[in-house]
């Protein structure tokens, strides 16, 4: 996807079972990473020593190699110059930015372009690509569900909908602008998306987990 301008390129990791013959198709799962994360080759190795193809994407134009400290005390992964959006905070950049430059915007488009990617492989069962996310990737999951009917399956993993309604999201919510409040409840929170998935979903939770509650899984 373009982002100010420019055209941008999203790293990947894919995988395969050992073994795969020549003409055999397999399921897959798009992998989709939580916040400080990347695209990890050993979440892809999870998948594929089960059987599965896997795509890791990586979300915020990270490339493989070491974090590296800044002078802000931050350590992000390395990243390159074709990079899309990095996440600002929690939808720190709605409003400010056009919502094509947004970052929510890019994530979903890119996994969902990884989708396609998938699907145009020979060795992909295409009618079983299902696809899973953690933490922010749990709630691009339910996002990105409720627009693409693709997916064999869902499997969010702490990270759902109702986030307005935490105690720890909806203090994040208050810390932002009354306009960027309304366009992140209007445009991007995850509930409105989870009555238009048509595929089987699993959800994976804990009863203690800080900024996911067992009651937003309603």
């Amino acid at each position: 996807m373009d982002y100010n301008g420019k055209q941008t390129k999203v790293f990947c990791w894919y995988g395969v079972p050992n073994g795969l013959s020549k003409g055999e198709k397999r399921p897959a799962v798009v992998l989709v990473h939580g916040g400080g994360g990347t695209a990890f080759p050993e979440w892809v190795k999870e998948w594929t020593d089960r059987g599965y193809i896997a795509i890791a994407v990586a979300l915020e134009g990270q490339v493989p190699g070491e974090k590296m400290e800044h002078t802000s005390g931050e350590k992000p992964w390395p990243g390159h110059e074709f990079s899309g959006p990095r996440r600002m905070g929690f939808f720190e950049d709605v409003v400010i930015k056009k919502l094509q430059d947004q970052w929510f915007y890019h994530a979903v488009a890119d996994v969902m372009l990884a989708t396609s990617l998938l699907k145009s492989f020979p060795e992909v069962d295409v009618e079983g690509i299902g696809i899973s996310g953690i933490s922010w990737g749990g709630i691009l999951t339910n996002v990105i569900t409720g627009i693409d009917d693709r997916y064999a399956f869902a499997i969010p993993v702490y990270g759902c909908g109702f986030l307005h309604e935490t105690p720890h999201y909806s203090h994040l919510l208050t810390l932002l602008s009354k306009e960027q409040q309304q366009f992140y409840l209007q445009n991007w929170e995850p509930s409105l998306y989870i009555p238009l998935q048509v595929q089987p979903t699993l959800f994976v939770n804990g009863t203690n987990d800080f900024s996911f509650h067992y009651e937003q899984l309603h």
